[in-house]
C-alpha cells in the first residue's frame, strides 16, 4: 500500500512538473489535463478517484452511473474542458449510461472514435450539442421515446451510422414540451440509410441530415414532421404502416374432405296482412334565437385563483408582468424544474399575453425551458444573485431585442437564449465565468455584446465575431440612478419602477412627480416606453 502511495505521489509529481499544477472540480468529477496526464499510466488510480464514471479497461467499457450527474441527474457540458474519460478516448468502444441520468453533456464522447456500442436508458431525456461527434465507429443508434431533445451536431460525424430508430413516447410517460430534432444533430454521417422517427417528434429543423447520402430513407408516419422534412429536403420517405412484416411460412398437410348430402328444405307459404298506418300530424315549431356570450381566453376567475394558488410567483394581469419570488426557489435559490407532469411551469398559461418577467434577488437558477415559447415576452430582469441560466431557458421568446443579465460567478448553459430571434445586444456581467458558445443560437439578429473590458463577456464577443462594446463607470445593482427615474421614489431605479409606473397609468397607483418622463403633462404608455429605453439603454 505504502509503495502505491509513493508510485501515485510521484506521478502526480511528475505530470505537474511537465504540464503545470491544475485543480479538479469535485462537483462533476471533472479533472485537468495535469492529472489526467499523471494518470494515464495509473489507470487504477482513475477508478479510485472516478467511481461515478468507472472504466474497465479489459473490456474497454466506460459506465457512467447516476452520481456522475449533478442533483437533478444533468450531466455537466464539456465545451471547455476535458471529460474525465479523455485518457481513453481513442480506446473506448463501449459506454452504458446507467439510471438516473437526465441529460448528456456537449462533446461528452465527442470524437470517441472506437465507440461501438452505446446504452442509453429511459431517464435520459435530453443529448447536449456535439455528445457523439466524430464517433466514426458507432453504426446503429436506438433512443428511447423519452428523448425530448437531441441537440446540434449530437452524431454529427458519425461516419459509419447507417441505422438510427427513435421511439414514440409511451402513452403512460410524462411529457416536457415538444420533441425535438435541432440543427446538423445528424450531420455528415455520410453512409447513414435508414432513420425511423415517430409522429410525436414535433419539431426537426433544418440542416439536420446535411452531409448525408441522399439515398437516405426517412420512415414514419403519414402526415407528420418527418414525412414533411422528408420531401422538402430531397429525401425519400417510407410510411411506417408499409413496412413489411416478415412471417414464417406454414406448412399445411393436404385434408381429403368427404361429400356432404343435404336433405332439402320445404318451406310453408306466408301471407301478410297489410298494415294500416294513421297519418302523423306534427306540430310546427318555433324556434328562439340562440345568443352567444363571447368567449374569454383567461377569466378574471383564472387570475385570481392563479395567484391564491401559486403566491410565490404571482402574476399581475394588468401590467402583464410575472414576478418570480425567492420563497419559490429551493433553499439553494434554485428554482424548481418545470413539471414533467405538465407542459410546463404554473405562469404558461399565461405566456401568450406576458410581456415582463421580475425574478427577485434570492434566485440563483433559472431552470431549463421555464420561459420557453414566450411569445411576447419582452422585458426580463434578472438579479445579481443569480449563478446559473440554464439550457433552453428562454427557447424561442422571438419579442425580446435586449437582454441585461446580472449574477454571482455567472455561468449560461447551451441554448440559453435560442431562436430569440429579435435579440439583437446582451449586457454580460463583470463575474461571468462560464458561457456556452451556442447560447445565443439561431438568433439572426444577434450581434453584439456589452460588457467591460479585459473579460470573459470581450473574449466571448471576440471568439464568437460579435461587436464589442464597453460599458463604463457602471455600478451593480444601481445602473441608473444618474437618470433620476426613481418613479416610486424609494431611493433606488429598479425594475419597481417600471411596475409602478403601469401602475400609474391604469389609475391604481397614485402618480409621482418623476412618473411624467417625457414632459408632456401626461402619463401614459409614451412614459412607460421611455422608461423602458432608460433600461436598454
Amino acid at each position: 500500500m505504502r509503495k502505491n502511495l509513493i508510485k501515485r505521489v510521484l506521478a502526480v509529481i511528475t505530470a505537474s512538473m511537465m504540464i503545470g499544477i491544475a485543480t479538479v472540480d469535485s462537483r462533476n468529477e471533472i479533472c485537468s489535463n495535469t492529472q489526467l496526464k499523471a494518470w494515464a499510466y495509473n489507470p487504477e488510480y482513475y477508478n479510485q478517484d472516478y467511481p461515478n464514471c468507472p472504466y474497465d479497461k479489459e473490456t474497454k467499457t466506460l459506465t457512467i452511473r447516476k452520481g456522475f450527474g449533478d442533483q437533478y441527474g444533468m450531466m455537466h457540458d464539456f465545451d471547455t474542458i476535458e471529460a474525465p474519460w479523455a485518457i481513453f478516448q481513442s480506446e473506448i468502444e463501449k459506454v452504458i449510461i446507467e439510471d438516473g441520468i437526465f441529460s448528456i453533456g456537449s462533446k461528452a464522447f465527442y470524437n470517441c472514435k472506437a465507440l461501438k456500442s452505446l446504452t442509453i436508458p429511459d431517464t435520459v431525456h435530453e443529448i447536449h450539442s456535439s455528445a457523439f461527434e466524430s464517433c466514426s465507429s458507432l453504426s446503429q443508434i436506438n433512443l428511447s421515446g423519452k428523448i425530448m431533445a437531441i441537440n446540434s451536431n449530437a452524431f454529427s460525424k458519425c461516419t459509419s451510422l447507417t441505422e438510427v430508430n427513435i421511439e414514440k413516447m409511451p402513452s403512460t410517460a410524462m411529457m416536457l414540451g415538444d420533441r425535438i430534432i435541432r440543427q446538423s444533430a445528424f450531420s455528415d454521417c455520410t453512409i447513414l440509410s435508414k432513420v425511423t422517427l415517430p409522429d410525436d417528434i414535433e419539431h426537426i429543423e433544418k440542416d439536420v441530415f446535411k452531409g448525408c447520402s441522399s439515398s437516405l430513407t426517412i420512415v414514419g408516419y403519414s402526415n407528420s414532421s418527418a414525412e414533411k422534412y422528408a420531401k422538402n429536403n430531397g429525401f425519400n420517405f417510407k410510411d411506417i404502416n408499409s413496412e413489411p412484416v416478415v412471417t414464417e411460412p406454414v406448412v399445411t398437410e393436404p385434408t381429403v374432405t368427404e361429400p356432404v348430402v343435404t336433405e332439402p328444405v320445404v318451406t310453408e307459404p306466408t301471407v301478410t296482412e297489410p298494415v294500416v298506418t294513421e297519418p302523423v300530424v306534427t306540430e310546427p315549431t318555433v324556434t328562439e334565437p340562440v345568443v352567444t356570450a363571447p368567449i374569454l381566453t383567461q377569466s378574471p376567475e383564472v387570475y385570481s385563483q392563479y395567484n391564491q394558488d401559486y403566491p410565490n410567483c404571482p402574476y399581475d394581469k394588468d401590467t402583464k408582468t410575472l414576478t418570480i419570488k425567492k420563497e419559490y426557489c429551493n433553499e439553494d435559490g434554485r428554482m424548481p424544474r418545470p413539471s414533467m407532469g405538465a407542459k410546463g411551469p404554473p405562469w404558461f398559461i399565461f405566456r401568450d399575453e406576458m410581456e415582463n418577467v421580475v425574478i427577485e434577488d434570492g434566485v440563483t437558477t433559472i431552470m431549463t425551458e421555464s420561459f420557453r415559447d414566450c411569445s411576447v415576452l419582452k422585458y426580463v430582469s434578472i438579479p445579481n444573485s443569480m449563478k446559473t441560466i440554464d439550457g433552453h431557458s428562454f427557447w424561442d421568446c422571438p419579442a425580446i431585442t435586449q437582454i441585461t443579465i446580472s449574477g454571482t460567478e455567472l455561468n449560461i448553459f447551451s441554448s440559453a437564449f435560442h431562436r430569440c430571434s429579435s435579440l439583437t445586444t446582451a449586457i454580460l456581467p463583470d463575474t461571468l465565468v462560464y458561457i456556452a458558445p451556442d447560447a445565443f443560437s439561431d438568433c439572426p439578429s444577434f450581434s453584439t455584446i456589452k460588457g467591460s473590458k479585459n473579460t470573459i463577456a470581450e473574449s466571448y464577443a471576440k471568439q464568437r465575431g460579435y461587436a464589442f462594446v464597453e460599458i463604463t463607470n457602471k455600478e451593480p445593482n444601481q445602473p441608473f440612478d444618474e437618470l433620476n427615474r426613481d418613479i416610486n421614489e424609494d431611493g433606488a431605479v429598479t425594475t419597481g419602477d417600471l411596475i409602478s409606473l403601469a401602475k400609474m397609468i391604469i389609475g391604481t397607483e397614485n402618480k409621482t412627480p418623476a412618473s411624467d418622463l417625457n414632459s408632456d403633462g401626461e402619463v401614459n404608455s409614451l412614459d412607460f416606453l421611455e422608461l423602458r429605453k432608460v433600461f436598454l439603454a
